[in-house]
């Protein structure tokens, strides 16, 4: 059963493990893009991003999932790494002007701030062809079927079916009057939540998870990421700078549909509270 094997919650309050791992990922990352002489400033923007500390959720999780299922993380550190090259990249071309226009990230300046847009947009393009060579180059000792399975589900993450839509539809949804709660879930589905998961799941399939155990691992992912997006609105609109590490307030003015501003602060903290109960 599922269940004989999934042990989330004993699994996930081992902070001890959970620091180290953080740790391990941050040491193997600072290895990830070396610069040679004629890619070095661009080099550098990547790392600047890269390298500028946050959660490390998607990683940690990776890492995790793939724990709980009785594999070996070290198999699923350069997917984990890959998953926060990808995450990289959406952060420089969310801060962008033409996104969402935001000057600080992680209480530093923008990568478009410090290097220009030009620059933040190639060193994000960057980042994401990185992140598919990494795990095709240095995942080791799994069959190449289940490597090509990672590298598709990360894929789809961030195509036409995952949060490029879910950023494309955020976009036409501003400024609107009629926005319904289902349009605004579909946004976060797959703006955010569909990366947790894939980040669940990546680490599931390199441990070697059937696929009735896929599945609910990435159910757990889904609504882990949905309370994860509904969290950071609240963050938005009752936090400050220091503790975020990015302006707030930035939602309503950009016009931005959030479950704030859609159903009240209240009744997201309850939609958060079911998404975690159903994680």
């Amino acid at each position: 059963e599922v269940s004989k094997r999934i042990t989330f919650l004993p699994f996930f309050y081992r902070c001890r493990h959970l620091l180290l791992t953080r740790n391990e990922i941050e040491a193997e990352l600072r290895k990830c893009v070396v610069p040679s002489q004629n890619n070095h400033k661009l080099c550098e923007a990547m790392n600047y991003s890269l390298l500028a500390g946050g959660k490390r959720m998607a990683p940690v999780l990776c890492l995790t999932c793939c724990g709980v299922f009785g594999g070996d993380p070290k198999a699923a550190m350069p997917t984990a790494l890959a998953l926060e090259m990808a995450h990289a990249m959406s952060l420089i071309h969310d801060d962008l002007p033409a996104m969402d226009n935001s000057d600080l990230r992680r209480n530093m300046p923008s990568n478009h701030v410090v290097y220009g847009e030009a620059l933040a947009i190639l060193a994000g393009d960057a980042l994401l062809a990185k992140c598919f060579q990494y795990i095709a180059k240095n995942t080791k000792g799994l069959p190449a079927s289940t490597i090509i399975e990672v590298i598709i589900r990360i894929g789809n993450c961030i195509s036409e079916e995952g949060a490029v839509a879910g950023q494309v539809q955020d976009l036409l949804l501003r400024e609107r009057s009629d926005v319904t709660p289902e349009q605004l879930r579909w946004v976060h589905k797959h703006k955010t939540a569909v990366c947790v998961k894939a980040a669940c799941v990546t680490g599931s399939l390199i441990a070697g998870a059937n696929n009735h155990e896929i599945e609910s691992i990435g159910k757990f992912g889904e609504s882990l990421g949905m309370a994860y997006q509904i969290i950071d609105d609240l963050l938005d609109e009752t936090s400050s700078v220091d503790a975020v590490g990015k302006p707030v307030g930035m939602d309503q003015n950009r016009s931005k549909v959030t479950y704030i501003s859609l159903i009240g602060s209240e009744e997201a903290k309850s939609e958060a509270h079911r998404h975690i109960n159903d994680a």
